[in-house]
């Protein structure tokens, strides 16, 4: 039993190490981005609020809420980066469901209509695909759309079992956008490095 629970600890730990390599990662290049995205990508500017880092389409808004909901309300800007597509290991129409659900979801907190223009932005060095509400341009979601890893880390048969925590164990060597947008090498130096 102890060996279980050491195992469960550990991989609790390996788990843990592996989503805050890759939030550090991205809020760095967030942050890099976030002062030209408000002016050139998204044609306004906005300031304060909040960026999510987060693996699944409707997490923001379970776990964040209320508190990015106030800035929605204040004007702030807010954006949430979706690691992974949601994508459980079903067709393509399985994960694009999950990105419109997460859309119309955003507009409604936001109050207005569902209308988004689309954008492709560097982050971290690759090119990834960005949201803006047409009537709240404070409001950006961006979809990196990486394999769901599922609960344990092992990936689906569908996406040759590959997941992030595959990826930052070693047990394989690089991770693959569903769509095939981008493509991720392990870490080098405490980040993930982009093929």
């Amino acid at each position: 039993m102890k060996t279980g629970k050491a195992t469960g600890r550990a991989f609790v730990r390996r788990w843990l190490s592996a989503v805050s390599a890759l939030a550090l990662v991205l809020g760095a290049a967030q942050f890099t981005f976030a002062a030209q995205a408000s002016a050139d990508v998204i044609g306004t500017s906005c300031s304060g609020g909040a960026i999510q880092i987060i693996a699944h389409q409707d997490d923001d808004l379970l776990f964040q809420s209320p508190d990015i909901l106030r800035d929605v309300d204040q004007g702030r800007c807010v954006r949430t980066v979706y690691v992974t597509a949601g994508d459980s290991g079903y067709e393509d129409d399985y994960w694009q469901s999950r990105e419109s659900g997460a859309e119309a979801a955003w507009a409604q907190a936001a109050g207005v209509s569902n209308s988004w223009t689309t954008s492709t932005i560097s982050l971290a060095g690759k090119s990834v695909r960005m949201r803006t509400l047409k009537n709240a341009p404070n409001v950006s979601l961006i979809f990196m759309r990486l394999p769901d890893g599922f609960p344990l880390g092992t990936g689906s048969a569908a996406q040759g079992y590959q997941s992030l925590y595959r990826l930052l164990t070693g047990a394989i060597s690089k991770v693959t956008a569903v769509d095939g947008s981008a493509s991720y090498t392990g870490p080098r130096k405490g980040r993930l490095m982009g093929l």
